[in-house]
């Protein structure tokens, strides 16, 4: 059963990316969403969706808000895309792990900087 939960998320991660980048109309969205993870549950009614945007800024309401009012869209493409019997519900969640990583290593490299 593992293998087959992660080969669900494996193929949904895959197949939502090119969605979003290829198939959403909304221009605010397209080749900023960068899909880290997908997690599906045991008994595969909800996919944890993590994503990040290549760029922090301070519209990552609007992103969330976009990726909820199109999981509906991205739910039944992946029913198309995906032959299995139930495409699990579509939890959107932002990735802070990326942004705070990059900070960190911009402070480290700060202080590096400042020793030497």
């Amino acid at each position: 059963m593992k293998y087959r939960i992660r080969k669900i998320s494996e193929l949904i991660k895959k197949d939502l990316a090119y969605l979003i980048q290829y198939k959403l109309k909304d221009p605010r969205i397209k080749k900023i969403i960068i899909i880290q993870s997908v997690i599906v549950s045991k008994d595969i009614k909800y996919a944890e969706i993590y994503w990040t945007i290549m760029n922090e800024n301070k519209k990552n309401n609007i992103y969330a808000k976009i990726l909820k009012l199109a999981s509906g869209y991205l739910r039944s493409k992946l029913y198309r895309n995906i032959k299995i019997h139930q495409i699990p519900k579509l939890r959107f969640h932002y990735d802070v792990s990326i942004n705070r990583s990059y900070k960190l290593n911009k402070l480290i490299n700060k202080i590096i900087g400042e020793n030497i």
